[in-house]
């Protein structure tokens, strides 16, 4: 990850996952993200169907 270039406005940053069980994979991005001085805002969504029996 690039950590030393500065951009003329912080991002917002959106993580998308196929499936939340014990949010370890999720953690780590945000953890990260968090240390980037690039980024402001970091929001998750997670998406998991569940079938019928």
């Amino acid at each position: 990850m690039i950590r030393n270039r500065d951009f003329t406005r912080k991002l917002n940053v959106l993580i998308v996952d196929d499936l939340y069980d014990s949010g370890a994979s999720m953690n780590e991005a945000v953890r990260v993200l968090i240390e980037d001085i690039n980024v402001d805002n970091i929001y998750v969504l997670a998406l998991t169907k569940t079938r019928r029996s």
